[in-house]
């Protein structure tokens, strides 16, 4: 249940969470064929927050989406990484059929490939880095070394309202600048429709910026949820 709106808007926040719900991935329960090799892992973001009087409550914070893919899953029945894109999502191929996974060689030695798929807050919860934050913690726990990481640097506002092709764009830039602290690279040639970033589980760099980002510093320690 969410607060009062006194609870908006949001002061500092005490403590973050995120509560996962994830498909089950290799049942073979008769779900479609396609989903057989797609993991899907919805996270839920909260927060403890503290009004002035004293009184603290959780609050909705916003939600992320990730999906995993079994590679040599997809080796072993001769299926193409692209036709499954194709075939699951059609803003999954827009995405990332325009630069081939299969052959860029990114995705050499791994046995998984996690698409970050969306990362939503709520208005009153942005500007505060939660956005990394959450990511971070996410990738932290389903990015494991032998795992090739991806997302699309694009605004889901700019997907519905009618910005101009030039603004789209230069969110999309700007999102790529966002996500590059997670020490996400963009892969070269990925224009359109929006930059496509990556990284490798076994990279150094993105795991010291995933513990770096998926810290929480509260500065309310004598804040209790009750």
């Amino acid at each position: 249940m969410l607060p009062s709106e006194r609870y908006w808007p949001l002061p500092e926040l005490d403590r973050v969470e995120i509560e996962y719900t994830v498909s089950d991935l290799w049942a073979d329960t008769g779900a479609d064929r396609d989903e057989e090799h797609v993991q899907r892992i919805f996270g839920e973001i909260t927060g403890v927050v503290c009004a002035d009087d004293g009184s603290s409550a959780f609050v909705r914070l916003g939600s992320l989406a990730l999906a995993r893919i079994v590679l040599d899953r997809l080796d072993e029945e001769g299926e193409s990484l692209l036709d499954l894109l194709d075939a699951t999502s059609s803003e999954w191929v827009n995405s990332y059929g325009i630069v081939d996974l299969d052959d860029t060689g990114l995705c050499d030695g791994l046995r998984y490939l996690l698409i970050a798929d969306r990362v939503e807050l709520r208005r009153e919860a942005r500007g505060r880095g939660l956005g990394l934050h959450a990511l971070a913690r996410a990738l932290r726990t389903w990015a494991r070394d032998d795992t090739l990481v991806v997302l699309a640097a694009a605004s889901i506002e700019h997907e519905l309202d009618d910005s101009t092709r030039e603004a789209r764009r230069e969110g999309s830039r700007k999102l790529a600048r966002y996500w590059a602290k997670l020490g996400m690279k963009r892969i070269p040639g990925s224009t359109q429709p929006e930059p496509v970033m990556y990284a490798r589980g076994d990279w150094r760099i993105f795991a010291e910026a995933l513990r770096k980002y998926s810290a929480w510093e509260s500065p309310l320690t004598a804040c209790v949820a009750r």
